[in-house]
């Protein structure tokens, strides 16, 4: 008869020896404390998107992904740390990223788990001025008033409040073309096409013929074959020689953030993962099915299908504003926006603009529209679900007090 202790030996053994198993595999959600923020739902499988091996998630992991949202975020850790203005009361002396967006415990908006009257620490109701006196301690975050990290001041609000449709001239300009320097010359292209891989090929040649692609430093080669001369399926690392900026704010959204796969959608062809092949045909360019339909293959929610018959598609399609100067506006139009910022290119990370709606109103929408329309349309779920094809129904008493700071503007 075995002894106590060999039993108990011998289940640790096993029990530990299926736990690394476990881990070593691909479904980890065993061992998650609890559940992620809806934001961070596509990492149940990915725990490295946020942990070093071994290790509690990191400051640098966070900001991997979420630096450009902080790059004019009005609490920094540097404030919150600094000893030369009031002293920061205890529950404030925040950071880190997880000492308030701590995952796997119930959360609020944005994933936050800190102290419920965070302002009120720092702006106690009697410092309050004016008007501000009449909003309750709750409405800190009340539509057009504040947001903790990205807050924007009436100043900036005030030359995109009107209430209007604005010229073509006034939305942010397409980028210049890529330098000349990455075409190639005409024996080059024919040396190209006498290759066996291009001759192999002769469906997807055809259609790389007529795409943006011919003529210019892609080739086959450059994109399929590696240094051994073995084909290969390219990723985006192989489209950021020429297309760094895209391929960068690609890599921090989340189609294209680590670990994910598809965000949790269906798979698009043969793509495990997200890459520019998804969107985007490689070899004709289209860039007209990476604006709208390449979106709805994935995104079947009311709001996306409500587009076709909404006012922005309706300005793309109907011949009756064919000569006017506004176009109309795709799924990347408003999620994908060209910015000054990337000197007109397009913001290939999808998720930055949406993630805040005073941000979206004013980088995305305010570029056509007036931002108090703006404002009131985006925090209207109503107005939202059909994709802005009906009007926003009421003004927000932020919008009310913001329109009043600002001169009444309409």
């Amino acid at each position: 008869m075995k002894s106590p202790a060999i039993v108990m030996a011998a289940t640790v053994l096993i029990i530990t020896a299926s736990l690394f198993a476990a881990f070593a595999g691909t479904d980890r959600s065993f061992f998650l404390p609890g559940p992620l923020s809806s934001a961070h739902s596509r990492f149940t499988e990915g725990c490295l998107a946020c942990h070093a091996p071994w290790k509690g998630s990191s400051q640098e992991l966070c900001l991997n992904c979420h630096a450009r949202a902080m790059t004019a975020d009005s609490h920094p850790a540097s404030k919150l740390a600094s000893p030369v203005t009031a002293k920061v009361p205890p529950e404030l002396s925040r950071v880190t990223c997880v000492d308030c967006h701590r995952e796997h415990r119930p959360s609020s908006a944005k994933g936050y788990t800190g102290p419920a009257e965070l302002c009120r620490s720092c702006h106690p109701a009697q410092t309050l001025k004016g008007a501000h006196r009449d909003f309750s301690d709750s409405s800190c975050r009340t539509v057009a008033c504040h947001s903790y990290h990205s807050n924007i001041k009436p100043a900036q609000y005030s030359a995109a409040f009107k209430h209007r449709l604005k010229s073509a001239s006034q939305t942010v300009p397409k980028p210049a073309p890529l330098a000349g320097n990455r075409r190639i010359t005409p024996e080059d292209v024919e040396k190209m096409k006498s290759d066996s891989f291009y001759k192999n090929n002769p469906v997807v040649s055809a259609r790389y013929e007529i795409g943006a692609h011919f003529g210019t430093q892609a080739t086959c080669r450059l994109c399929h074959i590696n240094e051994s001369g073995s084909g290969l399926k390219p990723g985006v690392t192989v489209c950021a020689d020429c297309h760094e900026r895209q391929v960068k704010t690609f890599l921090t959204g989340r189609h294209g953030s680590p670990d994910t796969v598809n965000g949790g959608l269906p798979a698009i062809g043969q793509a495990e993962k997200m890459g520019c092949g998804s969107c985007h045909d490689v070899h004709s360019l289209r860039l007209e099915n990476a604006g709208n339909a390449a979106c709805l293959e994935c995104h079947t929610d009311t709001h996306a299908l409500n587009h076709e018959k909404s006012g922005h598609n309706r300005y793309l399609t109907d011949p009756v504003f064919e000569n006017k100067p506004m176009k109309g506006v795709d799924c990347a139009g408003c999620h994908m926006p060209r910015l000054a910022e990337l000197d007109g290119h397009t913001d290939h990370n999808e998720t930055l603009s949406s993630s805040s709606k005073e941000r979206m109103a004013l980088t995305v929408c305010s570029n056509c529209h007036g931002l108090r329309f703006a404002l009131m349309a985006i925090y209207d779920g109503g107005t939202t679900l059909s994709n802005f094809t009906t009007a926003p129904s009421n003004v927000h008493r932020g919008i009310e007090y913001l329109d009043s700071l600002i001169g009444g503007v309409n």
